[in-house]
């Protein structure tokens, strides 16, 4: 029965459809593998068969970066959290630059706020400010090209904090210590 979906699915893919784009909304419409055509909002048609659609929201996005525990050029520790508003300005490379932009973003500005962080003292850490302006104005460099505008940074939180990590023996960390 498998084998008659496939072959429905082969006929059917001879006739045109129509792919509704919402007005926040943008995407491409390949052709070929090789054709690539902008489009924006509204309804297209496309031919299953040699064309492919795929689009992104074009509004802007929140996303709240997850805590980082970081360590300060002078040896002392702080935890920092972040929160970025961004959104696509050109979605034709935000789709075919750079694989899942959302993910590509948090990591690069985790990343970056990681190095600014390791190259400041603890007492230089401490302006929020500066943290939110340099990290934005680098991950706008990072991200040139990609399709994006990151519009803001925010810091929400910043602590002083003793991290402790155990390194364990085994693929993940167990309840029991075994004993040697």
């Amino acid at each position: 029965m498998h084998w008659l979906n496939q072959l429905i699915e082969l006929l059917l893919s001879i006739f045109p459809r129509l792919q509704f784009l919402l007005p926040n909304e943008a995407g491409i419409r390949v052709t070929l593998g090789s054709r690539v055509r902008s489009i924006g909002p509204g309804y297209w048609w496309y031919w299953p068969l040699v064309q492919q659609i795929s689009y992104c929201v074009v509004a802007p996005q929140v996303v709240d970066l997850m805590p980082q525990a970081l360590r300060t050029k002078d040896g002392k520790e702080l935890t920092i959290s972040l929160t970025m508003r961004y959104a696509i300005s050109d979605a034709r490379m935000a789709l075919l630059n750079v694989h899942s932009y959302d993910q590509a973003l948090q990591n690069l500005t985790r990343g970056i706020v990681a190095g600014y962080v390791n190259g400041r003292t603890f007492d230089e850490c401490g302006d929020i400010a500066d943290i939110a302006e340099n990290t934005k104005a680098a991950v706008q460099k990072a991200a040139r090209g990609w399709g994006v505008s990151i519009q803001a940074l925010y810091v929400d939180e910043i602590a002083s904090t003793l991290n402790v990590r155990l390194m364990l023996r085994g693929e993940y960390a167990r309840n029991t210590v075994d004993e040697e």
